[in-house]
C-alpha cells in the first residue's frame, strides 16, 4: 500500500525548508559586543602564552625579583606558567562567550590579530625588537581579514520556494 500526501511519498519525503542564512536571527548589537569580547579573547589567548613563555625563559633563568623563590613543591617559574595558563583558559572561556554572540566566521578570521597583538605583548614582556616586516605582515592580516569579511557573504536574495522532487524537470 503507497501512502502519498500531497507531494511526497515514502520514496519521495516532503521537501525541506531552504538553509537558513548564517546571518539569520543576528542582532547588530550583540555582534558587536561579540566581535569585542572576541579580540579580548584574543588578547587573553597571547598574553597567557607570553607569560607562559616568559616563566620558562626569564624567571627560569634569573628568577624574579633577586630571588629564585619556591612555594611548596613549586619553583616560581612553574607559578608563573600555570598563571599563564590560567590566563589562557580564561581567554577561551571568553571566546567561547563570543562566539555565541557574532558568527563563527567572523571570530575565526579575527583569531589571525593573534600575530599582532604578539608582536606587541612580546615586546612589552620578553623585550623582543619588532622589525619592518613585523609591521608589514601586521598590516597584510588587517586588510586580510577586512576582504575576508567584506567578501564572505554573498548578498542574500528573497527566498524561492524549492521545486519539488517529483515536479517535472524542464530543460531549456
Amino acid at each position: 500500500m503507497w501512502c502519498i500526501v500531497g507531494n511526497s511519498s515514502i520514496f519521495f519525503p516532503p521537501t525541506a525548508p531552504p538553509p537558513a542564512s548564517p546571518t539569520d536571527g543576528i542582532d547588530g548589537g550583540w555582534v558587536v559586543v561579540g566581535v569585542v569580547l572576541c579580540e579580548v579573547a584574543i588578547g587573553l589567548l597571547t598574553l597567557g602564552t607570553t607569560v607562559q613563555r616568559y616563566g620558562l625563559s626569564v624567571v627560569a633563568e634569573r628568577g624574579c625579583c633577586g630571588r629564585r623563590a619556591k612555594l611548596g613543591c613549586f619553583s616560581l617559574s612553574t607559578l608563573v606558567w600555570l598563571g599563564g595558563w590560567g590566563i589562557y583558559i580564561s581567554g577561551n572561556g571568553i571566546f567561547f562567550i563570543a562566539v555565541s554572540l557574532a558568527p563563527a566566521t567572523l571570530c575565526s578570521a579575527l583569531l589571525a590579530t593573534v600575530v599582532i597583538f604578539n608582536a606587541f605583548i612580546s615586546r612589552a614582556l620578553l623585550g623582543e625588537r619588532l622589525a619592518l616586516c613585523d609591521l608589514q605582515g601586521g598590516l597584510a592580516i588587517g586588510l586580510g581579514i577586512g576582504v575576508t569579511q567584506a567578501c564572505g557573504y554573498p548578498p542574500r536574495e528573497p527566498s524561492q520556494p524549492r521545486p519539488s522532487p517529483t515536479a517535472p524537470i524542464r530543460l531549456t
